[in-house]
């Protein structure tokens, strides 16, 4: 269980770096890209979702956790309630709205991402920078938040197929440990 909970904070940890630095490179090259401007727009806008994504996960994360070691404190609270379940109807209605922002703001930075790998990869390795006499003004962009974006990109590629192999290898396990 100690090792679980390792596991899934530093999982959080690394999802809010990201989203930090994707923050970061969008807010300070947002005008440094005019080859394709939604670039950093692309960084800013779902290095801003994915923080919010992680701030709402590591709350449940930080709340199943301490649901955990405390259980029998809030059950002894819980039953000394006299008054009728007005609070834990609030609970669950500010439950149900935090799973359905959840469910909302994954599907909107899924959306957000395909949508960023579509603008990175339409200028694939552009210009880096802006020649003097260009006859074509405005056809570059700057290199580190390009490559930023890239690498996000192409690492969330690699660890989204790493993580549906070992999904799908411990479902095949399962599946054949159990017929």
């Amino acid at each position: 269980m100690v090792r679980r909970r390792g596991i899934i904070s530093t999982c959080l940890g690394v999802m809010f770096g990201v989203a930090v630095l994707m923050c970061y490179f969008g807010l300070h090259y947002l005008e440094e890209c005019p080859i394709r401007e939604e670039i950093p727009l692309y960084l800013l806008v779902g290095g801003s979702c994915l923080l919010l994504v992680t701030a709402m996960l590591f709350c449940s994360h930080a709340k199943l956790m301490g649901d955990n070691e405390h259980r029998e404190e809030l059950e002894m609270i819980a039953t000394e309630n006299a008054y009728p379940d007005s609070s834990q109807a609030n609970f669950r209605f500010s439950s149900k709205a935090a799973r359905n922002m959840k469910i909302f703001l994954v599907v909107a930075y899924v959306l957000w991402f395909f949508l960023g790998n579509y603008w990175v990869f339409s200028v694939y390795l552009p210009p880096f920078s802006q020649p003097l006499r260009s006859p074509t003004p405005q056809k570059f962009c700057e290199q580190r938040v390009y490559m930023f974006a890239l690498m996000q990109i192409v690492l969330t590629h690699i660890f989204l197929g790493c993580f549906l192999l070992i999904a799908l290898c411990l479902c095949c396990f399962f599946w054949h440990s159990n017929a």
